[in-house]
């Protein structure tokens, strides 16, 4: 189970390095609660900082996509949804700190398999999960997650500078006015 949680948390931390810049992320951070999250994106308000947990439901899956008969299988999903509703909750009641953290958080499924089978066969604990402000995602999902938040930081740093170049346009701007007067006078 460790071993499974350290592959999840390491494909976690290579997809956040390899998409967002350096600065805007840190890894296994203690936020004041004293709860130590995986990762935590650094964003402004709104939306404000985003926790990734990962998680990693991976025993009751298994059971599950082995089950034979449909009855054993219908048993093993409900207890796969169990798992992974109680992750969402604990995700819930950990990392969303108000005046500390974002609204939302996510929990990274670090196999494509498991968070397809949510997606296609528990709508429900998608839906609660949403309720709970959590959002499940795969690495593809987490992948594209992360190129739009790469997408709203470039744009806010841009609006930042554009900012800057107006504010110093004005006060090029008034420098020529007050030069114009001056050539004026001095053609006077």
């Amino acid at each position: 189970k460790q071993l499974r949680g350290a592959f999840g948390e390491v494909q976690l931390e290579n997809l956040v390095r390899d998409s967002l810049p350096h600065n805007s992320y840190a890894f296994q951070k203690t936020l004041t609660n004293n709860n130590r999250v995986d990762c935590i994106i650094n964003l402004d308000y709104p939306p404000g900082p985003i926790c990734i947990d990962s998680k990693f439901p991976l025993e009751h899956y298994r059971s599950y996509i082995k089950a034979t008969n449909q009855n054993e299988k219908n048993m093993l999903l409900k207890q796969f949804s169990f798992s992974v509703l109680k992750h969402a909750h604990d995700i819930s009641s950990k990392y969303l700190v108000p005046g500390e953290t974002g609204e939302i958080a996510i929990m990274f499924l670090p196999s494509e398999s498991i968070h397809a089978e949510i997606k296609i066969n528990l709508q429900d604990v998608v839906s609660k999960s949403r309720e709970k402000k959590i959002i499940i995602c795969g690495p593809d999902s987490l992948m594209i997650l992360l190129n739009a938040i790469t997408g709203i930081m470039r744009n806010a740093k841009m609006n930042e500078v554009a900012s800057k170049i107006q504010t110093q346009v004005s006060f090029l701007l008034k420098d020529l006015e007050r030069l114009n007067d001056r050539v004026g006078k001095l053609k006077s």
